[in-house]
């Protein structure tokens, strides 16, 4: 189907080429009258801007780019949800990439952003250092980025996210105070905001009695979590002093929260019987399924609304030519326990 172009619209009304474009561009120097009739044609023969055209022009499009690990994490879905509704609303489109937890998936999200002349890009890296001379080079020469949830990442940048060692911290000292002495932290391996996570649960344990009190961090692949939990069970049990069984456990992510933590469970050479669980996840689902665990919700949809306030200020600012000043925001983690 052969797509109708505005030479042909301004052929059609006698108009010229300028008068058609400034009209459906709202331009102030038409009259309300020309603006309608050029419209009404315009949406008599479904004329559809051309975007690609339009971004060759002016040398930046209309569309966002939202670069996430995966698109399968409810925590991601939420987020995308939002920030997509809240771009909706204004002349700006959303394109989604996944990376797959690969760097270099990635790099090519990160080229295809580029090609297609995105006016920026909102992205959850791969680890704390992943493409950072390519994303300092965009950030420099060609569009505002935002890196949200992993804000650990190097590269000086505005970034909204949760401070993972004080969730942490939180999440230990809840199991502690309700009488753990044996808490198993199980992460992503890979992730950078790992770091973060490790000295939370240290400070929670600061000052506590080695003989009566333990930990450990339990690293899981992304990409095949169950099955690399079943490799590192033997760890687990060599790791076990004197018989001693986890009657705590905190898991970081959905993924984690939602199949790993219901397999390890399953265990009891390793999980003390009556153990106290808290898992990080967006999944309603699991507060119906284990009412006795502690949720804590990450604020997906309220670091949408930041990414998306923060990017029209930070395009405002290029356009302006407005060096801007880069911040780190936090939000709070929701916690829900029955």
């Amino acid at each position: 189907m052969q797509h109708v172009t505005i030479k042909e619209i301004a052929r059609a009304l006698n108009l010229s080429f300028s008068t058609v474009s400034r009209s459906l561009n709202d331009n102030y120097q038409i009259s309300a009258k020309t603006k309608t009739l050029v419209k009404d044609y315009a949406a008599s023969v479904n004329y559809t801007p051309n975007l690609a055209a339009k971004a060759l022009k002016s040398g930046v499009s209309n569309s966002i780019a939202v670069i996430v690990p995966f698109l399968s994490s409810p925590f991601f879905i939420d987020f995308f949800e939002e920030i997509t509704m809240l771009f909706s609303k204004t002349n700006y489109n959303v394109i989604l990439f996944q990376t797959f937890n690969s760097p270099s998936k990635e790099s090519e999200a990160l080229d295809i952003a580029i090609q297609n002349r995105v006016a920026a890009i909102v992205i959850s890296p791969v680890h704390d250092n992943s493409n950072c001379s390519k994303l300092g080079y965009i950030q420099k020469q060609v569009c505002p980025v935002v890196l949200f949830d992993r804000t650990n990442h190097q590269l000086e940048a505005s970034k909204i996210g949760v401070q993972h060692k004080r969730e942490i911290f939180i999440a230990a000292d809840k199991l502690l105070k309700q009488g753990c002495r044996n808490i198993l932290l199980v992460c992503c391996k890979g992730i950078g905001d790992n770091d973060a996570r490790v000295l939370g649960i240290k400070k929670a344990f600061f000052g506590k009695e080695k003989l009566v009190y333990n930990w450990s961090v339990l690293e899981i692949e992304y990409s095949h979590p169950n099955e690399d939990l079943k490799k590192q069970l033997g760890r687990l049990l060599e790791e076990q002093e004197g018989g001693r069984q986890y009657d705590g456990i905190i898991a970081t992510t959905d993924t984690l929260t939602t199949k790993v933590l219901p397999l390890l469970l399953t265990y009891e050479g390793i999980i003390a019987e009556g153990v106290q669980v808290i898992g990080f996840s967006n999944t309603v689902y699991v507060r119906i399924l284990n009412p006795t665990w502690t949720i804590f919700t990450q604020p997906s949809r309220q670091m949408a609304i930041r990414c998306y306030e923060t990017i029209l200020e930070l395009i405002r600012c290029k356009k302006l030519h407005i060096n801007p000043e880069y911040n780190t925001d936090f939000l709070d983690i929701i916690p829900y326990s029955r």
